[in-house]
């Protein structure tokens, strides 16, 4: 006797729960109807979650295993869900399960992966995007704040330096942005970063000074925050000085000091020295 679907589903998600958990994600099945959401995982840190999650669409059993290309498997869908994946909150992967061997494959939804036809929609599993070791870097990547940034505005070193909200298309910012992957090529130490520029917004600002040491100067600050398990890193600034600092970067030397200051703090989140500001502060007494 042949399983049912019932028993299939339930197979395909158990074997996607422990294939996500293999990795160090949370796994969280959906029981109530979310639209075709069935999961959300979130990566991790020890015993700590991170706060970011992906949405998963699990389809198990050999049905979906018929349309078979060199590349991998074509799965149709009608457009209606193509679109609610590629415009949802959580980055949303269709997760295939081979019940019968225990492989797991995915595929993000995306322009790029998504193909409209005249009766719905189609996406590619890839035979070599299997849910395991090699798929944590694309992974990792879906998880940082990077989906809407577009082209790096400078890159090397295996690190990247983009330029998001309030930032993006000032030349002075894109002068600073190659100064900084300049230093990283230079120093050969720091690899792999995704580094993000950014403006905060009013409210932000008023945040910072508020709650803050800093008093009435607290919008004048400029902020990095770092996270060396995601290898990712936010520069912030405030949306009152963007048009000041541009013109300062085109002079160059605040450039390169505020890049060299960059550069530390991923040098001090890859473990290259303890405390980043201990000498600074000997020299001081």
């Amino acid at each position: 006797m042949e399983n049912s679907s019932d028993e299939i589903n339930r197979r395909g998600i158990y074997i996607a729960a422990n294939a996500f958990e293999t990795l160090g994600f949370a796994f969280r099945e959906q029981p109530t109807s979310d639209f075709g959401i069935d999961a959300h995982v979130e990566p991790r840190t020890g015993p700590q979650g991170t706060g970011q999650l992906l949405g998963l669409q699990i389809k198990s059993g050999n049905s979906y295993f018929r349309e078979a290309v060199s590349e991998g498997w074509w799965l149709r869908t009608d457009q209606w869900h193509a679109k609610y994946w590629m415009q949802h909150a959580l980055p949303v992967l269709i997760v295939q399960v081979d019940v019968d061997q225990g492989r797991v494959f995915w595929e993000a939804v995306t322009r790029r992966t998504v193909e409209f036809t005249k009766g719905g929609a189609k996406i590619l599993i890839r035979r070599d995007r299997l849910v395991d070791e090699s798929s944590l870097p694309a992974l990792r990547e879906l998880l940082s704040p990077l989906g809407n940034l577009g082209a790096p505005a400078a890159e090397g070193a295996e690190c990247r330096v983009f330029l998001g909200r309030g930032i993006s298309g000032k030349e002075g910012w894109q002068a600073f942005a190659e100064i900084l992957v300049r230093q990283l090529v230079e120093l050969e130490c720091v690899a792999g970063w995704n580094i993000v520029i950014e403006a905060r917004t009013t409210t932000e600002d008023d945040d910072l000074t508020d709650a803050g040491d800093y008093g009435a100067h607290g919008e004048d600050l400029a902020s990095i925050d770092v996270n060396p398990d995601f290898h990712f890193a936010k520069y912030s600034v405030s949306a009152k000085e963007i048009a000041d600092m541009d013109l300062l970067w085109d002079e160059g030397l605040r450039a390169e000091a505020t890049a060299d200051a960059i550069v530390q703090h991923l040098m001090a989140a890859e473990g290259m020295f303890d405390d980043l500001w201990d000498g600074e502060d000997e020299e001081d007494e």
